[in-house]
Formats: C-alpha cells, sequence, structure tokens
C-alpha cells in the first residue's frame, strides 16, 4: 500500500490488490501556456472509471501533490497554476470509481527553458531545457521570436541544448525562446526564455574553385559561403607581402576584374594577380578569409618571342598556378595563326615547378601573325585557367639570293663547288648533300662554316672523280640551324674513255645538270705528253655527250682528255681526265665504312677484260672472307652473312689487260663500323 500526502485536504490514497483492476490512463503532455499555467493532456484508457485525477506539483521539491478531478471523458486539463515560465512542474494522472484509484500513469515534466550566451559576443545563444517524459526519446523544435508573439522555426534537436547563431539581428535585441516537444498528435510548449543577441558573428568563408582570364579580363570564380545571410563578398589582391581589399560585389559566384581606374587593380596580361576573397553578411560581419587566405589562387602569365630562336620558331614560358582543387594536372598550349580558330599544339605535365617553358615545333611563316595561351586543367577536367593571349610575329631575315653557281673538277683530285649568297652575315652554316646515283638519294656529306663573304668555293676531296659524276644540293642555316635557302641540285661531268682498237676512242660523258639555261657546248680537249693536242679543243653541240678521236700510235700513258660544260657567262665545269693507258689501270680505296656514303669496297678498274678478273679479301688471321670474278660487285662489309668486324683486310685482285697481259695488285681495305 503506498501513502501519499496531500496539501489539500491530506488525501489518503489506498492501493489495494483489488484496484488493480481500475484502468491506468497515459499522461501525453504538459504544455506551459503564456499566462504561466500548465496544459495537460492524456488518452481515455478502455473501461469503467468515474474519473481521473490528475496529481501535480513544482518539479524537484518533496511537498505533498495537489489533485484536480476531471470528468472520464476528457482528454485533457489545465493545471492551476500562474508561475510555469519560471518553476517547472511535475505531474501524473490516475482514474478513480468511487474512493478506488487506479495504478499512477508515468510522471511527466513540464519543459523549463533557459537561454544564455555562449560565444564571446553577442551572436549565439544557447538554449538548455529537461526532458519532458524521461522514458522515451523526444525530439524537439526550437521556436525563436524577437517580439514574443510570432515565433518561428530556429532549428530541430533530440538533444536537451541547442545553439542558435543570430544572424540578420544587427542590433542589440531581446530574442524570445520556446522548446516544442513533439509527441505524436499532441505537441508540449516549455516555459520561454529570453536573452539581448546582436548578430557580431563571422560568415563561413566561400571557396575559391578558379580564376582564369577572359578577353584580356581577370574572371574569379567560387562556391559560395553555406551562411545563408550572406549578402556579397570582398575581392583582395595580393600586392607585396599582404593582400588588400580591392572590391566588394554583391551575392554572386563570380567577378570579372574590370576595375582598371582603381588603385589595387592589376594587369593580368602584364603580372601574375594573386586574387583572394571573404564573405559579408547582412551585418557587415566579414568571414575570417581563413580559407582562401592560406590558399589564393592567382592568375597564368605567358610570355614568350620567336627572337631567340631565329623568328623560327616561339618560345614560351609562364608561372604555375597554385591550390585549384583537385590540382592542375598540365598546361594545355594553344595556337591560332592569322586569327583562326586555336589548335592544340602541346601539353606540358605539371608538377612543382614555379615556371614552365615549351617551344613551339611550327617552323612559323614570315609575316603572320600567331597567338599562344596556355590553359591549366586539373586531372578530372573539370576546372581550367586560361593566360592571357600572346600575339607574335614572327619577322626572320630573308637572304635575298643563295645559289650553287658552279662546280667543277679539279685536277682528277676533288670537286669545288662555288656558292654565293647574301645578306652574309645572316648564313652562319652551309650543308652540303651529295649522291652518286641521282637527286632523290642525297645524303648529307658535311656541314661547314659560311664565313664573311658574299661567295665561296668549297673543296670536296672525297669524291672519286675517276669513278663516278655527283649530285650536289647546298643548304645555308642560320644561326639556330634552321634552313634559310637551298640550292637547286647540280651535277658533275663524269668522262669515259673506251679504246675501240686500232686507234679508234671513243670518249663518253654525262651532261651538267642545274645551269638554269643549260650549256651553250662542250669543248673537248686532249693533251699528248702533256702538250695541247693539234686541234684541240673540238667544241660539239650541248646535246651530244659523246667524241670519237684516233689516237693510233701513241705512247701508252701519255694521251689524255677532258671536257668542259661551256656556259652563255663564260663559266665552265670541267669533268675529270681520262688518260689512253698503255696497260690496264685498277685503283682501290683504302677505307670505307659499311652503310656510310660509301656502302661497299669497290676497286676502280680501267681497261680490263670483264672475264678474266678476280678479287680476294682476307681477314687478319688468313680467312678468305669475301671472293668475285664480277668487276662490278664490290663487299658490303660481312661475312658469312654477318658484319664483319671493324679492322684491316687483306686484298688480292688479280686482272688481264686488253694485250693479254695478266696483273696482281695487293693491297689492304680498312673497314669502318
Amino acid at each position: 500500500m503506498v501513502l501519499r500526502k496531500l496539501l489539500t485536504g491530506l488525501i489518503l490514497i489506498v492501493h489495494s490488490g483489488w484496484a488493480a483492476a481500475q484502468p491506468t490512463p497515459q499522461l501525453v503532455a504538459l504544455s506551459v501556456k503564456s499566462d504561466g499555467s500548465v496544459t495537460a493532456s492524456w488518452t481515455i484508457p478502455a473501461g469503467s472509471f468515474d474519473g481521473f485525477r490528475l496529481y501535480y506539483r513544482p518539479s524537484g521539491t518533496s511537498i505533498p501533490y495537489f489533485s484536480i478531478d476531471f470528468s472520464s471523458s476528457e482528454t485533457g486539463g489545465v493545471i492551476p497554476v500562474t508561475d510555469a515560465m519560471t518553476t517547472g512542474y511535475e505531474a501524473f494522472l490516475t482514474t478513480f470509481l468511487g474512493t478506488d484509484v487506479s495504478d499512477e500513469s508515468g510522471t511527466l515534466r513540464t519543459i523549463l527553458l533557459s537561454v544564455s550566451n555562449a560565444g564571446s559576443g553577442t551572436g549565439i545563444a544557447r538554449l538548455d531545457w529537461n526532458k519532458m517524459n524521461a522514458a522515451v526519446a523526444e525530439v524537439y523544435s526550437i521556436q525563436r521570436s524577437d517580439d514574443g508573439i510570432t515565433y518561428n522555426p530556429a532549428g530541430e534537436t533530440a538533444q536537451q541544448f541547442f545553439y542558435d547563431t543570430i544572424q540578420r539581428y544587427c542590433n542589440p535585441v531581446t530574442i524570445y525562446y520556446k522548446v516544442i516537444a513533439g509527441q505524436g498528435m499532441l505537441d508540449a510548449a516549455s516555459s520561454v526564455s529570453s536573452g539581448i543577441f546582436e548578430d557580431d558573428n563571422l560568415p563561413e568563408d566561400p571557396v575559391l574553385s578558379y580564376v582564369t582570364i577572359v578577353d584580356g579580363k581577370a574572371e574569379v570564380h567560387w562556391a559560395h559561403s553555406p551562411t545563408p545571410d550572406v549578402s556579397g563578398y570582398v575581392i583582395g589582391v595580393k600586392e607585396g607581402p599582404n593582400f588588400n581589399d580591392h572590391t566588394t560585389t554583391g551575392y554572386t559566384d563570380f567577378f570579372t576584374d574590370d576595375l582598371t581606374a582603381l588603385p589595387t587593380y592589376h594587369d593580368p596580361c602584364n603580372e601574375v594577380v594573386t586574387y583572394v576573397m571573404r564573405a559579408i553578411d547582412q551585418c557587415g560581419n566579414s568571414s575570417s578569409g581563413a580559407v582562401n587566405y592560406l590558399k589564393p589562387h592567382n592568375t597564368i602569365l605567358i610570355s614568350g618571342d620567336t627572337e631567340t630562336l631565329c623568328n623560327r620558331k616561339a618560345s614560351l614560358s609562364w608561372n604555375s598556378y597554385k591550390n585549384m582543387m583537385p590540382p592542375v594536372s598540365a598546361y594545355i598550349v594553344m595556337r591560332s595563326f592569322n586569327g583562326g580558330p586555336p589548335v592544340e599544339v602541346g601539353s606540358v605535365p605539371a608538377g612543382t615547378a614555379a615556371n614552365y617553358t615549351f617551344i613551339d615545333d611550327e617552323l612559323l611563316e614570315p609575316g603572320g601573325s600567331y597567338t599562344y595561351f596556355v590553359r591549366g586543367v586539373n586531372q578530372d577536367n573539370t576546372l581550367s585557367s586560361e593566360s592571357c593571349r600572346l600575339e607574335l610575329f614572327p619577322d626572320p631575315e630573308q637572304l635575298t639570293a643563295f645559289a650553287l653557281d658552279n662546280l667543277t673538277v679539279l685536277n682528277n683530285e676533288r670537286i669545288d663547288l662555288y656558292l654565293s649568297g647574301s645578306p652574309a652575315s645572316l648564313i652562319a652554316e652551309i650543308e652540303v648533300l651529295r649522291s652518286s646515283e641521282g637527286p632523290a638519294l642525297l645524303q648529307p656529306l658535311v656541314r661547314t662554316g659560311w664565313g664573311a663573304g658574299s661567295s665561296l668555293i668549297l673543296p670536296e676531296p672525297t669524291a672519286e672523280v675517276t669513278g663516278s659524276s655527283y649530285y650536289y644540293r647546298v643548304v645555308a642555316l642560320d644561326p639556330c640551324g634552321f634552313e634559310l635557302a637551298s640550292s637547286e641540285v647540280m651535277r658533275s661531268i663524269f668522262l669515259e674513255l673506251t679504246d675501240m682498237g686500232s686507234g679508234n676512242i671513243r670518249l663518253n660523258w654525262n651532261a651538267i645538270e642545274g645551269w638554269p639555261d643549260g650549256p651553250v657546248a662542250y669543248n673537248v680537249y686532249r693533251f699528248d705528253n702533256g702538250q695541247p693536242a693539234a686541234g684541240f679543243p673540238q667544241q660539239v653541240s650541248p646535246s651530244v655527250l659523246f667524241f670519237n678521236d684516233y689516237a693510233s700510235g701513241a705512247e701508252a700513258g701519255r694521251v689524255t682528255y677532258y671536257v668542259e660544260a661551256l656556259r652563255a657567262d663564260d663559266a665552265v665545269s670541267r669533268s675529270n681526265e681520262v688518260l689512253l693507258p698503255g696497260e690496264a689501270d685498277i685503283r682501290m680505296p683504302n677505307a670505307f665504312r659499311a652503310g656510310g656514303l660509301s656502302q661497299e669496297f669497290k676497286p676502280l678498274v680501267r681497261n680490263i677484260e670483264p672475264g678474266f678478273y678476280s678479287m680476294l679479301i682476307y681477314n687478319r688471321w688468313g680467312q678468305l672472307v669475301f671472293e668475285t670474278s664480277d668487276y662490278t660487285a664490290g663487299w658490303d662489309g660481312s661475312f658469312n652473312g654477318q658484319a664483319a668486324a671493324a679492322g684491316i683486310y687483306a686484298v688480292i685482285v688479280r686482272y688481264r689487260d686488253f694485250n693479254g697481259a695478266d696483273y696482281v695488285r695487293k693491297g689492304f681495305v680498312m673497314l669502318f663500323r
């Protein structure tokens, strides 16, 4: 049996075994009213009873409970107190039938709210309260009012405390709060508590996304501050070691910096401009800048020229872009020509370098306009930053003249090349290309300096002038190694002599090639014992490439011939000299490089019987590495299908002249690799 002493009437409540049959009610909510009273709400249980009895007293006290009776059809009633705004109350409910009462419902407490200042300023209110029903999880709606009459939601929580950040109250004001505990369809209001607050809270920073340049102006892009009462943003620029405020924008997420009249304006096409920003709320509070001032974003400044590469190629450089997230992974180089659409011409991977360089492989067209810019892109290609446009006008100095004017064989030893070019100061080097097989097979032979004059005679001693004619082309190069001009291909004259027997001689030669107007004639020269023969030179038409002569009775080795091509300006190009020998003649090169200009080793033969010829080649160990009976065949430097080792090899050549005499020629040849 439980005894409760009550202040009113000292009612004795007896719980006995038979009273358990009384239906037990459920007290649902206690809600504080504006007049300081409390409204209690409950549900009607099944069963017979006369009414409800509500017991209540101040929370946390040990005084006896007061009670109020209500009819069995009522689902709520008012607890007649007037101080519930400042005093908490607890209550429970029973049903009664006559003098019998039921078991007690669970005890509920009114929600007593207290409000305090939670920040260093007056911009954050802290709300604390007790639970209404200790036995269940409660969710609370925070209600706020600036007049104590009209309340609006300020948040929701399942805790018994709440921090309310004050916004839009720019001057000190009394703010009222109450808490509503949700109980299904029945809500329980707390007491009302208030405090004097003012919005002195710093809004959260925006986050810079990227800075780029459009039409020569910097564009700054960012993600909005999450603070709801932000009304604008402060844009700052770096000046020396400091960040200075540049301008203020409204509530937008990008800014085009065209404020050229401001002293803080910096031209992004002339210098790297670094931007930061802060948020400003409706009360003028500025965010800390901790996000962006520690990770500012900068423009990309491109610079470059063509002069360093002889106005033939563009050389570019630019600074790195910092703090893009995800970070820049590559710099794409774009180029347009004469205002056309830009095309990608290269990519430079991004790293930790402060600056980057790029040389465009394109040989730039003189007089054209080339526009370059750099685009920094991040790895997932979601953000990019472009530099200003850099316009370059390549204007390389041009040669007014460059030509291979002539060539001629000199003393059966070499070919002299006659070159002219102006202005000579532009020519740093020349490169000679040569082939004995045709103009389509020209290969680089030598590169040499030009000198100071406008003309040059270049000896070419590596030509085997008694074995072949040669094609030449010469290229003029500037100090950067770029081609300034290229000559026409010119071919030397190669003269051959055939002893037809009985004193009959036949001369054959190829046409001179590369003279713009061709030769006007060919002059054939003959010398007997070193003296000009009577009746020579003989002139033949430029379309005739042979000459027949009679040389019976001449001593062996005493009759020689050469041919000159004659040009209208009296310039001449001489062939090699040929000898009417008394014995066969053979010449062996002393070295060759397999795969080089002289790709095989082959003796040069004159006046031999083709069917009586052999050549044997041995290595240093006496192994036979090559043999042939074909005088036109040469050794390519291989042995048993493999490349033979570099070194000296012995050569034995056997041959027969037209008179039936046999000869043996021995020598050595050096194989290079």
